[in-house]
């Protein structure tokens, strides 16, 4: 499967950082990506949210044209096992 993953969004923690994403990523089986940086710059957090596993505060996370997260539409859909067949 080919495709296109597009994520804006901020993880906001109480009384903490703020984590901030703008991702436009091919998506497929002969892509690979990778996240880094410093200790605590929020890579966990980054895939934490694409996986489902975390709520953005803001913005937006759309793949293959399927919104999975919409902040201002209150929209959190699919499940983490359809992220990981889709994600690897």
């Amino acid at each position: 499967m080919n495709g296109h993953l597009t994520a804006r969004f901020r993880k906001q923690f109480p009384s903490g950082p703020s984590i901030h994403a703008d991702l436009q990523l091919p998506i497929g089986r002969s892509h690979i990506t990778v996240l880094f940086g410093p200790s605590g710059c929020g890579k966990t957090t980054v895939l934490r949210c694409l996986s489902g596993l975390e709520q953005p505060n803001e913005g937006e996370i759309v793949c293959n044209g399927e919104t999975w997260f919409d902040a201002q539409q209150h929209m959190w859909s699919i499940t983490l096992g359809a992220r990981h067949a889709i994600l690897g």
